[in-house]
């Protein structure tokens, strides 16, 4: 009988714990998110809403899941520090992802080019500067695009993230909330 208590306690223990992290689909729909996914998920927003559907999304070093929730392909096939730190020329497909005339479209800059020990030379901060710009801050995170690509508004998602600071765009264009780009 005790073990029988005992699996019991272990079982209501793991529904406890269950329901705390998994919300309802109600609250889900209300925009609750586990963790700390409400930045990934508002920059992912930001850059579906103002992206081509062919554009390649650079997320910098982290966080792989903004191109998820963007509906757009990665610009490499690794995307996280610990790859670029550890796998032979991943961090050359890195680089080369970033420029050519093939390059990249978006890029999130959620850490630094020097973060991780990734751009000791700084040949990746380089190559960011010559061929991006800077078009919004989105829940503390730079938001660049590709220098040769124009863009005629900037469309913000409906969610964000207030507590990480304010939203900035630069750029002299018109900036609406919540429609898709046409």
């Amino acid at each position: 009988t005790t073990l029988v208590a005992l699996l019991i306690l272990v079982a209501s223990a793991g529904q406890y714990v269950r329901a705390q992290t998994i919300p309802p689909p109600q609250i889900a729909q209300a925009g609750y998110r586990v963790g700390n996914q409400q930045p990934v998920v508002a920059i992912g927003d930001f850059v579906r809403r103002n992206s081509l559907s062919s554009d390649r999304v650079a997320v910098l070093y982290a966080r792989a899941n903004v191109a998820y929730y963007a509906h757009r392909q990665p610009a490499t096939s690794f995307m996280w520090s610990s790859m670029y730190r550890a796998l032979p020329d991943a961090r050359a497909q890195l680089l080369a992802s970033l420029t050519g005339p093939d390059r990249a479209a978006w890029i999130v800059q959620w850490n630094s080019t020097k973060d991780y020990g990734l751009d000791r030379d700084g040949t990746l901060k380089a190559a960011i500067r010559a061929g991006y710009r800077r078009v919004a801050v989105l829940c503390s995170k730079p938001i660049l695009l590709r220098r040769d690509r124009a863009l005629p508004n900037i469309v913000m998602p409906t969610e964000h993230c207030p507590q990480q600071g304010p939203q900035q765009v630069f750029g002299d264009v018109p900036v609406t909330t919540g429609f898709a780009r046409g």
